[in-house]
């Protein structure tokens, strides 16, 4: 959906700008953009030479801090917003991370093309995109650069341009490369298995070595750039980092509920809390192989999350109502 409002007019404070070269809005939702005007924003525009033949600028992004009345808190989602000579600007949503579930239980998408370009040329983008995942996990987002990525690839500048027209679209097409293959790797192999502990179990032993076995060049990208975005100012990118952080947060959690519901673990702990300890864990485990190389860091988080596990089991009951404690 594309909705259109005049635009504002006034200034914000500098806290509220943001670079003048972004080509991304935050805002609250797509109900919320129709009240756009009255919320503060930036009206400086860039880029109009560039855009001028076709008549667009680009303004820079847009942060607006709304309440959403009905569940009295924030929400935010990320549009492009583009103006025209008339003083019209145009919202066009920018769909948010998939849901780690969504996109392991996702088919493979048919090629239907009779002459395969289409194949050829996402076959090329994604080589490019994973190539970017493994230089950005190293050198962090900030570092990928359209001239970067080209001089590492051994491609030209304009060859890039072809697939991303701008550094925040290589950042944000990078961290969705990285996203689907950390599903790959640590979501999609448990999930044939059915919901308790075991299943948990098998998402966190996945986990454990995908940092074992260094998927990305510079260890776990979403780790590297967590580190690097945790006290920037708040922009698209930053967005879809810390959603991604949700989204795993959220599916431990779920697990983990998923298997109080089917009597493996006390019901009476809070999900999130014991998320939390299983996601601090394994984040301790892969920043000490980073520093140290020490593999054996890996193996002291599986039998710190195995006790924690052990720790949250109901106790089991055998036929003549004697307690069997967990041999896990």
């Amino acid at each position: 959906m594309i909705s259109q409002v005049a635009l504002p007019t006034e200034v914000p404070a500098k806290s509220l700008r943001t670079s003048a070269t972004a080509r991304f809005a935050t805002v609250v939702s797509i109900s919320a953009r129709k009240a756009a005007p009255a919320a503060t924003s930036s009206t400086a525009r860039s880029r109009g030479a560039a855009r001028a033949g076709a008549g667009v600028d680009v303004v820079t992004a847009w942060v607006w801090d709304m309440v959403t009345p009905e569940v009295d808190k924030k929400a935010r989602s990320v549009v492009l917003c583009t103006t025209s000579a008339n003083e019209r600007a145009t919202f066009f949503p920018v769909p948010p991370p998939e849901e780690l579930e969504t996109l392991a239980r996702a088919a493979p998408v048919a090629d239907d093309e009779a002459d395969g370009r289409r194949r050829r040329g996402n076959r090329t983008r994604e080589s490019i995109l994973q190539a970017a995942a493994d230089l950005a996990s190293v050198e962090g987002l900030e570092g990928l650069t359209i001239g970067r990525l080209a001089g590492a690839l051994e491609m030209s500048k304009s060859g890039l341009f072809a697939h991303f027209g701008s550094k925040e679209e290589l950042q944000l097409a990078t961290i969705d490369a990285a996203r689907r293959r950390f599903v790959e790797r640590v979501v999609k192999p448990s999930r044939s298995l059915p919901r308790g502990r075991a299943r948990l179990e098998s998402l966190i032993s996945d986990w454990l070595a995908y940092f074992r076995s260094e998927q990305f060049a510079g260890g776990c990208f979403f780790h590297t750039v967590k580190a690097e975005f945790d006290s920037r100012p708040d922009n698209a990118v930053r967005e879809v980092v810390m959603e991604d952080v949700r989204q795993f947060l959220g599916l431990l959690t779920r697990e983990v509920r998923k298997a109080q519901e089917a009597g493996e673990l006390d019901p009476t702990i809070e999900p999130e809390q014991l998320a939390f300890e299983l996601d601090a864990l394994g984040a301790a485990s892969n920043q000490q192989f980073q520093l140290m190389h020490d593999p054996v860091v890996f193996d002291r988080a599986a039998t710190a999350i195995r006790a924690r596990l052990d720790s949250a089991a109901l106790p089991r009951q055998s036929s003549d109502g004697t307690t069997i404690q967990s041999t896990r």
